[in-house]
């Protein structure tokens, strides 16, 4: 059965202590959205993982695999080839032999966050293709230092099926 009439009336009538309200406006200003006038800021060390700098289509990945350039380690093989733009691009490939749905994700944000971290240190116009190898946990600082060490190795294979 619902309240009698008068008591709903006191309750909607009582007033917050200031304390509640100030904490309630400063939490609430957290999630409030800056103004859509103010301009975005655009600076050199921007390091957002923009949509031009990803390999979408089958056709983009099939080019970067034709060019045979690979490197590899323990983790993950990097294949690489010169790209048709002049940003560095990623292309993401994880197997269903990695894991389920939430291992293969874990990789996939991961190599994507270490590329986005490491892209200042990569060549540019070069596209890269990166795949996990099975047995191995994931983690971030081997993805970054395994990203830079193996776009070197494979540049230097570029370089020589060039001159």
């Amino acid at each position: 059965a619902s309240p009698p009439i008068d008591a709903r009336a006191r309750c909607e009538d009582q007033v917050r202590s200031p304390v509640v309200s100030q904490a309630a406006a400063a939490s609430a200003a957290k999630f409030e959205r800056p103004a859509a006038a103010t301009p975005r800021r655009t600076s050199v060390t921007d390091q957002r993982f923009t949509p031009g700098e990803r390999l979408r289509s089958t056709r983009q990945f099939q080019r970067v695999y034709e060019r045979r350039c690979s490197a590899s380690d323990r983790g993950l093989i990097l294949y690489a080839c010169e790209g048709e733009t002049e940003t560095t691009r990623l292309g993401v490939s994880v197997s269903r032999k990695i894991g389920g749905a939430v291992a293969r994700n874990r990789w996939k944000r991961l190599m994507r966050e270490a590329f986005r971290i490491t892209k200042h240190e990569l060549p540019a116009g070069i596209d890269f293709v990166l795949i996990p190898r099975k047995g191995v946990e994931p983690c971030l600082e081997d993805l970054k230092t395994s990203l830079v060490q193996l776009s070197r190795r494979a540049m230097k294979q570029l370089a020589r099926r060039k001159g």
